[in-house]
């Protein structure tokens, strides 16, 4: 029941779309800037609440030509510092798989109509120049950023790590069981993602795998594309700063070093939460 209510509700809000005029076609591919900790990995699925004139036209581009599919890119903060404008070599390719019509509230009290939308990360974004600004930003970029097209299937990047797909699903289950107690989301972005978990299973590392290959149409994987993507899909429980390193080493070329990244900052964090946990618990006992 609650499958067939998400289908109609993004039906509901693909319509909204469909009625506004999309802008018209441009060069180069659309894109939404994000916050470091915004961008999602291929393999990663998020929530994003779409409010903005500019990120609800690329909604509408990308409905209109590119299958609800768009880029994200991080702004480069060291450039920013210096007064200049540039983002980061390596963003997002992202897949709108379900939205849903919303209200923003804006500081003053004022709403708008907005896009609750549900993303899943199925590339990389090799970012080049970038065409334009408004009304929304296009990059120039490669066709496909991913390397998981045709025969070659990541076999280039083996051999493997010393670390497991099982492994890596251990480290991020354990952070996700310890979410309420030291997660870098906030209170209301958590607990929308753990009812939709506990909503569909396919919300966990296998099924985002599982459904990122199926859209890439790579039906006989590798153990090591399987395991690449899982240690993309589990940094959703890592800081934004680690997701895009290991975004930048797998593209260029060195997957097997992103996979001992995000293994052993798993680890880490896991050890953080540990401790996060045990403090409040002395905290409780001291106030009891």
């Amino acid at each position: 029941m609650q499958k067939l209510l998400l289908i109609a509700l993004s039906s509901v809000a693909a319509i909204r779309l469909q009625r506004t005029s999309p802008p018209p076609r441009v060069p180069g591919f659309a894109c939404i800037p994000v916050p470091i900790e915004r961008l999602v990995a291929p393999g990663q699925r998020e929530m994003m609440h779409v409010y903005d004139a500019s990120s609800l036209a690329v909604l509408r581009h990308a409905q209109a030509y590119s299958n609800l599919t768009y880029g994200q890119v991080v702004i480069d903060a060291a450039a920013a510092r210096e007064r200049r404008f540039a983002v980061e070599e390596i963003g997002s390719r992202v897949r709108v798989v379900s939205m849903a019509p919303s209200q923003h509230v804006a500081r003053d009290g004022t709403t708008s109509s907005s896009m609750m939308c549900e993303v899943l990360g199925i590339g990389l974004l090799t970012v080049g120049e970038v065409l334009s600004k408004m009304p929304f930003m296009t990059v120039e970029c490669a066709e496909d950023g991913c390397p998981l097209n045709g025969d070659r299937l990541l076999e280039e990047w083996e051999p493997l790590p010393a670390i497991s797909y099982a492994a890596l699903a251990a480290s991020a289950a354990e952070c996700e069981h310890l979410e309420s107690v030291a997660s870098y989301k906030g209170p209301l972005t958590r607990g929308a993602e753990a009812d939709l978990r506990e909503a569909d299973a396919a919300r966990g590392i296998d099924g985002c795998v599982s459904q990122l290959l199926e859209l890439r149409g790579c039906s006989a994987p590798s153990e090591a594309c399987r395991l690449l993507l899982a240690a993309f899909a589990a940094t959703a429980h890592l800081r934004g700063e680690v997701r895009l390193e290991a975004m930048r080493l797998a593209g260029r070329g060195d997957a097997a070093a992103a996979v001992e990244a995000v293994a052993a900052a798993l680890d880490e964090e896991a050890r953080r939460r540990r401790a996060m946990k045990a403090l409040a618990g002395l905290a409780a006992g001291g106030d009891a």
